[in-house]
């Protein structure tokens, strides 16, 4: 069996090995320019954008940030095509970057992102959502949710969502109403998404789950908030497009799930052993890390081995302490400090639950150049130098008989056993 490429030199016998998974490959569309010019103008579930704006309409563009690896130097162009075509003037456009509560991106990481000419072009802006000026209340949920969305929403005519589709932990998938929540929404809302999410039963096992209660709430507070319409991409494991869906925030995203069901979630003949993750895409900081780590947890057995490896140039988290500080807790003394309200930060305690969770389902093996042994240890992980020197010890550990999983680009591979 050939070995993906983050594992080079070392060395697993085949015997041992008992699923190696990526997303599967499927051909890019031809040109896509072509394929967003097309979802534009035949979208699901919605009119056709020359039928939704005129001219001296303010359109704002609501697009993810480096985190995610949604290409928009190939959206955005053809996007900006069309809305020219419908008589929008660039100087009427804003793009409005979905950090949810990442740091904000740098000059030079808005440019790389978005491509030169969009930036001398269009005006961007990063969203903060702790920033009380920038969000307003756009009033509740029908279970009492407050809803407290960037402004920009309430003072644009139509709103683009512009985001991919990959599996995720807490919500099922990204893409669709995801782009405002938590993409540009303020800290009260995201605390009550996350805080909802770290309280349903399964958490935070939903990856590859379109309807959950979590995505309910998204759904309406985007619609509530002025979400007009999405262009959301499907990529393969090259990063290339193979779908753009095009229209109504829910019905587009539903139909570009479709796809993505077929790349990203595959079956394994039964949980391993030890599985080997690489974190890549979603190895910029161990916050972001938590996908790859928790959907590594669904191809495991209860007391397995987890071996990390990512990147993670940013350390833990770049706004959130309380991961690196609380990391190492068990579940009933997070129980303990939560009601004994140590921790109230409804945003941190989901990702919080989320990372104890995992940890409590299987040990985490880490290696990784952005994280110091002293970081890895306050998360609760076990420091190694190599994945070689991880898997030895995670062999002996485990036993001769023990079966190891290979997920790459563990950051979107949901891993689903075949009988299930």
């Amino acid at each position: 069996m050939t070995a993906p490429e983050f594992l080079q030199g070392t060395i697993i016998p085949d015997e041992r090995i008992l699923y190696s998974i990526a997303p599967r490959y499927l051909p890019p569309v031809p040109d896509v320019r072509e394929a967003v010019i097309d979802a534009l103008q035949n979208p699901a579930g919605s009119p056709p954008i020359n039928e939704r704006v005129r001219p001296g309409d303010q359109v704002l563009i609501i697009a993810d940030d480096i985190t995610r690896p949604t290409p928009q130097r190939q959206l955005i162009p053809p996007l900006l095509e069309v809305l020219g075509s419908c008589g929008i003037r660039d100087e009427d456009i804003e793009i409005l970057i979905a950090l949810g509560t990442h740091r904000p991106m740098t000059a030079a990481e808005i440019e790389d992102h978005f491509g030169p000419e969009v930036c001398r072009r269009i005006r961007i802006s990063n969203h903060e959502f702790s920033e009380p000026q920038m969000v307003i209340a756009y009033g509740a949920t029908s279970d009492g949710t407050p809803i407290t969305v960037n402004r920009r929403l309430s003072e644009s005519d139509f709103v683009i969502g512009l985001s991919s589709i990959v599996p995720h932990a807490q919500v099922g998938w990204g893409g669709g109403c995801k782009i405002v929540l938590p993409g540009v929404s303020g800290e009260q809302t995201v605390e009550a998404m996350h805080m909802m999410a770290a309280r349903m039963p399964g958490y935070p096992r939903f990856a590859g789950q379109v309807e959950n209660p979590v995505r309910d709430l998204i759904e309406e507070v985007a619609l509530k908030a002025g979400l007009d319409f999405i262009l959301n991409a499907v990529f393969n494991t090259r990063y290339e497009v193979i779908m753009t869906a095009a229209g109504h925030p829910v019905q587009a995203h539903r139909a570009g799930v479709q796809l993505a069901r077929d790349v990203f979630i595959r079956d394994i003949p039964a949980p391993a052993d030890i599985v080997i993750s690489n974190a890549h895409p979603a190895d910029l900081e161990y916050w972001q890390g938590l996908k790859p780590v928790t959907l590594a947890s669904l191809g495991i057995k209860r007391g397995g081995i987890i071996i990390l490896s990512g990147a993670f140039p940013d350390g833990v988290s770049q706004s959130h302490r309380e991961i690196e500080l609380y990391g190492s807790v068990g579940l009933k003394e997070l129980d303990r400090l939560v009601e004994a309200g140590e921790i109230s930060n409804g945003l941190c305690l989901g990702a919080l639950y989320q990372h104890v969770l995992v940890r409590e389902w299987a040990e985490v093996f880490c290696v990784s150049p952005g994280l110091s042994r002293e970081q890895k240890e306050h998360l609760g992980f076990t420091h190694f130098e190599t994945i070689a020197e991880a898997l030895a010890a995670a062999l002996k550990r485990k036993g001769p008989e023990s079966k190891v999983g290979i997920i790459d680009q563990g950051g979107e591979v949901v891993p689903r056993v075949a009988a299930e």
